[in-house]
């Protein structure tokens, strides 16, 4: 048995971004599945939700959570600033709120860890609207609950790139890089305690040089220099992020 584990920290959306109301909508459809869970939701989503309809949902422990916890407020010293990466032209750039949150994905799940309400071996981060990309909610509940039914020694991730892919310097610090495809990962919760160690480690190491990057990207990083801790598999921004674990 595996638990998941997700959460939700609202932010201001850049200009064509989900509106609040429609992310907590997809995320439902996640929340109310039967299957043990981790949420780590912020206050006012909680009573936006509503203490009843929470309450209700099956084999969930809801984690109040605020953003001065997330680990790049941490990290970042007050009055610090650190460069934010520069999308190719006419992409929007990230703010570092956004990156904050997507970071913080190994951070939840040390922490489901240490709490382990449902007393699993193996967790798995899921998005919480990764439900966007898929069409059919049936066929999204399939997928997550045979991912249920796995279980691995390793990091279990999603992958879309090869490896072997040479990056330079640049496109390292400022483009998305999709060696993985950020919206899932899992696996025995002892090694994700290790992803979790490494990527704070690499968090850090990029913030004293002055700047910070996506989250995939760091992911990228730690891979690179700790490949026996991966496990990686065939994907893209599709149902096969899920059907594929």
């Amino acid at each position: 048995m595996t638990t998941i584990v997700s959460a939700y920290v609202d932010i201001k959306k850049p200009k064509g971004q989900w509106t609040r109301e429609k992310y907590l909508e997809r995320g439902k459809l996640l929340l109310e599945m039967d299957v043990p869970k981790v949420v780590f939701l912020e206050e006012t989503v909680i009573k936006q939700f509503g203490a009843a309809y929470l309450a209700a949902l099956p084999k969930t422990a809801i984690v109040p959570y605020k953003k001065e916890q997330l680990l790049l407020n941490e990290l970042v010293a007050e009055g610090a600033s650190v460069e934010l990466p520069k999308p190719p032209p006419r992409e929007t750039e990230p703010s570092l709120d956004y990156l904050s949150i997507q970071i913080n994905k190994t951070e939840w799940v040390r922490q489901a860890v240490a709490i382990n309400p449902h007393d699993t071996a193996q967790f798995m981060w899921i998005d919480f609207g990764i439900y966007h990309i898929f069409k059919d909610p049936a066929i999204f509940k399939e997928c997550v609950l045979n991912c249920q039914n796995k279980a691995y020694d390793n990091v279990r991730i999603a992958g879309i790139w090869g490896l072997n892919r040479v990056m330079s310097e640049y496109q390292i610090r400022n483009t998305p890089l999709w060696f993985f495809a950020g919206g899932v990962f899992g696996g025995d919760k002892d090694k994700l305690l290790v992803f979790a160690d490494k990527l704070k480690e690499k968090t850090r190491e990029v913030i004293k040089k002055g700047y910070v990057m996506w989250e995939v990207n760091l992911w990228y990083l730690v891979c690179l220099e700790n490949r026996e801790l991966f496990d990686s598999y065939s994907s893209d921004h599709n149902l096969s992020i899920l059907s594929n674990y």
